[in-house]
């Protein structure tokens, strides 16, 4: 159990390595579609084995279409364009903090009580978060601040669509849902990313094309299929915990393979983000 989580977060985390050597080639759109694209069919392809799509209400396809937009396309199309512009090890860091906006976004649409702890919490990985974008220069010129700001608009695109998702998810089931957005999110990114697609798909070479193929694969069919698998054989708050040690799996692998050097202020307002997070999920019981 634990060797599959610490593997699911190993994977998670090579993303953002996978992706900065794929964006050399492929723009983040065309990059968005590809792996939004190639984890629909295969699991729409997982959902017909086994058996037919139930019929849903115009309500359920409204509310799946909102989360695919906050949680797969957006998600996708935020997330890669601001990796383009920031490193990894930041992407990293600021994607750590989606478990405390998703309690902030349950906050906000009044599925939670914000309560002095997770008040605190909250102030603390945003302190973190604008540490590190720095928002005590605010220079849109500046170094990776507009990458670093498209991956929190990210996070909080994800952090709302998991506090929407959970209710179609108990009503219709994951076998359902999941596959259900990821196809309406390649609809809607294919008019983002179909012409840089068709641009650059003929000048691809073996490598790149397998490179793609592992975005595909590993950081998103094998992760969601194993955290489904996890999340039927352990507590929930166990296999939250995990995702703590993504910023340190990507940052261990931006140095090896992209040569990153985090700077001081990276450790320091990773410190903060991981305080708050503590702060904000301590003495939470997991639904």
């Amino acid at each position: 159990m634990h060797l599959v989580l610490a593997a699911v977060q190993v994977a998670f985390a090579s993303l953002a390595v996978a992706g900065k050597l794929a964006l050399r080639e492929v723009p983040s759109p065309a990059l968005a579609l590809v792996r939004i694209g190639g984890a629909s069919l295969a699991f729409l392809v997982w959902r017909r084995l086994r058996g037919p799509f139930p019929r849903m209400s115009a309500r359920d396809l409204g509310l799946l279409t909102l989360c695919s937009v906050l949680g797969i396309a957006g998600n996708q199309l935020l997330f890669l364009a601001g990796l383009a512009r920031t490193t990894a090890t930041n992407a990293a860091v600021l994607s750590a903090a989606i478990p405390v906006l998703t309690v902030a976004a349950a906050v906000v649409l009044g599925r939670e009580r914000l309560a002095p702890r997770l008040a605190a919490g909250l102030a603390v990985a945003c302190a973190g978060m604008l540490w590190l974008v720095g928002a005590d220069g605010f220079r849109l010129e500046g170094g990776t601040l507009v990458g670093d700001l498209l991956i929190v608009l990210n996070a909080s695109c994800y952090a709302t669509y998991l506090v929407l998702v959970r209710e179609p998810i108990a009503r219709l089931g994951a076998d359902v849902v999941v596959p259900v957005v990821f196809g309406i999110g390649a609809l809607l990114t294919l008019p983002f990313g179909a012409v840089p697609l068709a641009a650059v798909a003929p000048g691809l070479g073996p490598s790149a094309w397998l490179l793609l193929l592992y975005v595909v694969l590993v950081p998103t069919i094998f992760t969601y299929g194993a955290n489904a698998w996890a999340l039927a054989r352990a507590p929930s708050s166990l296999v939250a915990v995990y995702i703590y040690a993504q910023p340190v799996c990507a940052a261990a692998l931006a140095y090896v393979f992209l040569d990153e050097r985090p700077a001081p202020r990276a450790f320091a307002a990773a410190g903060l983000v991981f305080v708050g997070i503590g702060l904000a999920t301590s003495g939470r019981r997991a639904r």
